[in-house]
């Protein structure tokens, strides 16, 4: 990856600029509380102990940022950890000769970590982090944070711990749309929702009509004696012919399940 066409980019449709960051201050008494708790929402250790928080927050450097700097280019390696205490980064991966947002760090309350799963290692990072807002990070040190691993291996227990129900956590319930099993149609609630959207969607429909128009709608239901129970209907037939075919239909005995599925997706 040419480090130079991925700042090309960035400064072109960001104006960031690249500004180097000195090695921070030591975190002072008085932060360690605010890092302490920063930490605890953070994925790579959120499940260790209250002392190995504390060793960990004495051992990072504060920072401070401005709008429109680069923290890290993508393809650099990772020799530091960034646990933002106020404002916001954006990480961005240049792929296909275009800009991909992968992730705002820190919006909402401002808090927020970037580079923990790659920097054990210093492994090349994943997206270049630029911020969008002034702020403070508080940083850790890729060689400061092996050293504390080696010094305390119960320490390195409780990381992968904490990165281990990050990933259960990631990878729960993520079931592919025509994959999904559809719930048994309950036909009550399937001809109240057609009935009521029935009536918002003609109402809205004649609004907007005698706005385009400049006349007054000759009527906002029209012809409803008909239009409510042809929709409740088709909608409920429609579900029930979903839920025949999820129940009879078994795509594992085709050679392209893929297909089947899409095909019964689209079949009602």
């Amino acid at each position: 990856m040419d480090q130079a066409e991925i700042d090309k980019h960035i400064a072109s449709h960001h104006f960031a600029k690249r500004i180097p960051f000195g090695i921070g201050e030591p975190v002072e008494a008085k932060d360690i509380s605010e890092v302490i708790e920063n930490l605890r929402q953070s994925s790579i250790f959120k499940y260790c102990s209250e002392n190995y928080l504390t060793e960990v927050a004495k051992n990072m450097r504060k920072v401070e940022f401005k709008a429109n700097q680069i923290l890290i280019t993508q393809g650099e390696p990772q020799t530091k950890v960034y646990l933002l205490s106020s404002g916001t980064v954006v990480r961005l991966r240049f792929e296909g000769r275009q800009l991909h947002h992968i992730e705002t760090v820190g919006s909402g309350q401002g808090r927020g970590m970037f580079g923990a799963l790659h920097v054990l290692r210093a492994e090349p990072t994943y997206a270049t982090a630029l911020t969008e807002t002034d702020g403070i990070a508080y940083t850790l040190e890729s060689k400061v944070l092996n050293e504390m691993i080696d010094k305390n291996p119960e320490l390195g227990k409780q990381i992968v711990y904490s990165l281990s129900k990050e990933v259960f956590h990631m990878s729960k319930l993520r079931t592919p749309l025509l994959e999904q099993d559809p719930h048994p149609a309950n036909v009550f609630s399937t001809s109240l929702g057609a009935c009521i959207e029935s009536y918002y969607r003609s109402g809205l429909n004649a609004w907007l009509n005698a706005k385009l128009s400049g006349k007054p709608p000759e009527s906002l239901f029209p012809n409803f004696h008909i239009q409510i129970p042809a929709r409740v209907m088709y909608i409920n037939g429609f579900k029930q012919i979903r839920s025949f075919l999820a129940e009879n239909v078994n795509t594992a005995d085709f050679k392209q399940p893929g297909l089947v599925r899409l095909g019964a997706a689209l079949v009602p």
